[in-house]
């Protein structure tokens, strides 16, 4: 009954504060009065059909003293086709029209964009610079930057060198509106160099905006882009070539359709870019822009369809406030929780609470218990819960999933997983909303107890083949091992404890996987600050950038074998395509900085770049020549090591080549592929979708703005499900758990610096690529027991010796006793000995080590590694003691004096002690029911 109580008073709160606050432009004035629609300061807009009668007891503006009815105030500078009788408003015609309406201290601008009753779409923007003379640009128009102006009939923005850009905004009162159709003629009558471009901005504010970047030379793959400035900085999610260069003797008509998340750029109606995931930002002004270029624009028109006025303010697009635990342990896992009653919904508010909360829904979208019963709605979920945790949604149905992508896509949420072991359901709900994060679960298998490499590589192949970027482990599956060899190719890995006991908490805890689900995530917390301070559960990937070009020629076939030979974990090479598609391996898109003679890599043969001879100072005595990528996949034949392959090439031709050179090397388990180009990111996905890829950027944090960090990084790599790859300079350890957090993994580069790289190894990054690979060669960085399973009899005790062995990247290796801990005796009353032995147990049952190594790092810096948990079983197989069988034969001789029954002495003995026995039986007897009980 207290559950129901506490379910129905927490119902009727939600439903209170969802009516208050679920619509802001929207308010109810008094009982059984109708709805009134409430213009915003940076919305004040009013689309109506000309001729319509515009009730202004029905509209209202949110004034600095509450919303007022535009009906109470005073109405003024009302445009000439705009009338006003009593309390409604007509517009005459169609068109752009405006009045001022002013209420105490307040005084707004309302616009009325009126269209006739057979249109579909209004003009919200509409100008022609034909007849306006030459010299300075319209007084509502802003020169942000640069030079711009009025001549020959168009407006320009001229920029004469790309260090000096030229900016331009459109009327301030466009910046409130989120959907839109951009339409303008448009050329570039000159360029410094052909790559120099001009661009239409939308939503725009200084540093953070959407941008059409049209380049003089349109025909290049970088031709069109559709990108992004964050903070200041490019981000290039999409490009594509067009038809024609641009030439300054014709016009062409571009077009940008934005609605919602979904752009589409166009040049004389030809699609060339349809991005989906413009999720950054909401709403900003429109502009202009140039670089290194002279432009031209005219007859700038923008439309909006019926269908994308936007007048909700339902937005769940923040990123959540998550709780951060003290913790001892580098980049400790996420804590997830299951939401199976009120009581797990209402201590989401609490200061202490999981990272994520997983709500199972069923096919009415409601958030139910494990027995199906209905909780909440997912909206009321997210009112409730909205800004505390990241939200989880668990379903195995496509439909369901694809629902739940449709809803979370309508409220712009940008921080959420889907958890499904159906990876079609996942799939769908991406496709449907690609700023999901995918889970995919693995469920126990039976008759599968143990994972092989091929059933690992199959969950990284249906992870990312599914639109995922976490595997979701059974217990069972967790172990170093397995945890490692995913989180080698860049999956990240959960573990699910879920109503398991304590021991399998800890096992997933020193396995090293991102995320835990738990029942109780304040234990968790306190096994943080369990072990020593930087105590390491996932060692970071030593990355060998180029190679090892500190001792060998970059990118080459001897730098690779170095790196190799010195025991790293990945090998990093840059790859183009040439013009006979052999893909080689070479940093540049020349080859003047490497070789003795210079060649545009793409515009060769192989056989013109084997003619070349690599530049070589460090002394090998043979010539090294440009390799081919075949090259590398032979020598790597049947070794323990990666590629990183960077994708230099812009040429989206080169996937196909890459996938046939994989299918034929059978390779695919020791490939990943990293590249700045999101376009060719998105190729791989189709091509080659098991392949786990990485997003290279420059830009997308800020050490002084963790938010700001996180939402662009989410933004950028979530839609095209990468790993995030940055220039280290912005990292932060706050940073990179909270991308741990959001199951993303960080691979910063390029790290050369002693101080930098210890750094950034204790700050538990998924791996460290680095000019000088070879930092840690003889750190002491490696540790596992040789066995984690043992017996005690306690019949026959005999101390086990627990032993293992540490180890250096340089491959050396020594046997070791470690710390031992018991961390659950069992009841067992287990002792260890001095010398990291089991010596004795009191009882039968199951006992759990936990075993340690602690190292001094040359940087002064101390480092715990743990092993996996030691299992001990306690048994007793002493023999049972049974009694003898009656034999006279075997009966012993038995004395006279000996038998009670014919020795006198015998009775009298017997007697005296039978009497004693009786007078005290019934002394008792009668004390225990005689005497007064007490009260």
């Amino acid at each position: 009954m207290k559950k129901i109580f506490n379910f129905l008073v927490l119902l009727m709160l939600v439903i209170s504060f969802t009516a208050l606050t679920k619509y802001e432009n929207i308010k109810v004035y008094a009982e059984g009065e109708e709805n009134v629609f409430v213009l915003q300061e940076q919305r004040p807009y009013l689309f109506v059909d000309s001729g319509q009668l515009i009730d202004l007891t029905k509209n209202a503006y949110n004034a600095t003293l509450g919303e007022v009815l535009l009906s109470t105030g005073v109405l003024s500078n009302l445009s000439s086709n705009l009338s006003v009788v009593g309390t409604t408003l007509t517009a005459t015609t169609k068109g752009i029209h405006q009045f001022t309406f002013t209420t105490g201290e307040d005084s707004v601008v309302i616009y009325v964009f009126a269209k006739d009753p057979l249109e579909t779409s209004y003009t919200i923007y509409n100008m022609s610079f034909s007849s306006l003379a030459d010299g300075n640009i319209p007084s509502d128009y802003t020169l942000v930057k640069g030079a711009a102006g009025i001549e020959n009939g168009y407006l320009y923005l001229d920029s004469p060198a790309t260090s000096t850009p030229s900016v331009v905004t459109l009327p301030a009162y466009l910046q409130g509106f989120k959907n839109y159709i951009i339409e303008t003629d448009f050329s570039i009558l000159s360029a410094v160099e052909p790559t120099r471009w001009a661009s239409i901005m939308y939503r725009y504010s200084p540093d953070n905006y959407f941008q059409m970047c049209i380049r003089q030379n349109a025909t290049a793959t970088n031709g069109i882009e559709f990108a992004k400035s964050i903070n200041g900085n490019w981000n290039v999610p999409l490009t594509t070539s067009y038809s024609e260069q641009i030439s300054s003797e014709s016009i062409y008509r571009v077009k940008i359709d934005l609605f919602g998340s979904v752009v589409k750029e166009y040049i004389n109606d030809t699609l060339l870019i349809t991005y989906e995931s413009a999720n950054d930002y909401t709403k900003g002004l429109i502009g202009l822009q140039t670089s290194g270029s002279k432009a031209i624009f005219n007859n700038i028109v923008v439309n909006m369809p019926e269908e994308y006025i936007d007048n909700t303010s339902i937005d769940y697009s923040g990123i959540p406030n998550l709780y951060t635990p003290e913790t001892n342990v580098i980049t400790p896992p996420a804590a997830i929780k299951m939401m199976d009653s009120v009581e797990d919904i209402q201590a989401l508010t609490h200061a202490v609470r999981p990272q994520t909360a997983v709500f199972r829904v069923n096919s009415n979208l409601d958030v139910v218990q494990a027995n199906g019963i209905a909780i909440m709605t997912i909206q009321e979920i997210f009112e409730y819960s909205n800004g505390n945790v990241v939200p989880a949604f668990y379903t195995k149905n496509r439909e369901v999933a694809v629902a739940i992508a449709t809803l979370l896509k309508s409220y712009s949420v940008r921080d959420v997983f889907l958890i499904s072991p159906n990876d079609d359901a996942l799939l769908g709900a991406r496709e449907e909303y690609n700023m999901i994060r995918g889970v995919l679960e693995i469920p126990y298998d039976s008759s599968k107890p143990v994972l092989s490499d091929a059933d690992l590589l199959q969950i990284r192949d249906n992870t990312n083949s599914s639109g995922a970027i976490v595997a979701k482990l059974a217990s069972e599956y967790t172990t170093q091992y397995n945890v490692y060899y995913l989180q080698k190719r860049l999956v990240s890995v959960w573990s699910d404890t879920f109503e398991l006991t304590t021991n399998d908490v800890v096992s997933a805890l020193i396995s090293g996987v991102n995320g835990i689900i738990v029942d109780n995530y304040e234990y968790l917390y306190d096994l943080f600050m369990h072990f020593p301070v930087n105590t390491l559960l996932q060692r970071p990937m030593v990355i060998a950038h180029r190679g090892l070009p500190m001792i060998a020629p970059e990118n080459t076939l001897t730098g690779m074998d170095l790196a190799i030979e010195a025991n790293v974990d990945v090998v990093e090479l840059d790859i183009y395509l040439t013009t006979d598609n052999e893909i080689v391996v070479i940093h540049d898109g020349n080859t003047t900085r490497t070789t003795n003679k210079t060649l545009i890599v793409e515009d060769s043969t192989l056989a013109q770049l084997r003619a070349l001879t690599i530049l070589d100072s460090y002394g090998y005595d043979y010539t090294i020549q440009i390799p081919t990528l075949r090259e590398y996949f032979d020598h790597i034949q049947g070794k323990d090591v990666m590629l990183f392959i960077e994708i230099k090439s812009g040429d989206p031709e080169i996937v196909d080549y890459l996938k046939l050179l994989i299918d034929e090397y059978q390779n695919s388990d020791q490939i990943v592929i990293i590249t700045f180009n999101a376009t060719q990111i998105v190729k791989m996905k189709e091509v080659l979708p098991q392949i786990s890829n990485g997003y290279l950027s420059t830009g997308l944090l800020n050490s002084s703005n963790l938010e700001s960090s996180i939402r662009a990084t989410l933004n950028s790599v979530v839609p095209i499900q990468t790993t995030i790859n940055p220039e280290y300079s912005q990292l932060t350890s706050e940073y990179i758990v909270q991308m741990n957090y959001r199951g993303l993994s960080v691979w910063p580069w390029t790290i050369d610096t002693d101080q930098a790289y210890y750094g950034y190894f204790l700050k538990g990054v998924g791996g460290i690529t680095s000019n000088y690979s070879t930092k840690l060669s003889n750190e002491f960085t490696r540790f596992h027991i040789n066995q984690t399973e043992y017996q005690l009899d306690l019949y026959n005790t005999e101390p086990s010796l627990i032993r293992g062995v540490i180890g250096t990247q340089a491959g050396f290796e020594y046997n070791f006793v470690p710390t031992l801990e018991i961390f659950d005796d069992g009841g067992t009353g287990l002792v260890l000995g001095e010398s990291s032995n089991i010596v004795s147990a009191s009882s039968t049952g199951d006992a759990y080590l936990l075993a340690s190594f602690t190292t001094t790092l040359l940087s002064g810096d101390t480092l715990t590694l743990y092993s996996e948990l030691i299992h001990v079983s306690v048994v007793n197989t002493t023999p049972a003691i049974e009694d003898p069988v009656d034999d006279p034969v075997d009966d012993p001789v038995v004395d006279p004096t000996d038998d009670p029954v014919n020795n006198p002495i015998g009775w009298i003995i017997t007697g005296i002690v039978g009497g004693v026995a009786i007078l005290s039986g019934g002394i008792f007897l009668g004390l225990r029911f005689l005497k007064k009980p007490k009260i």
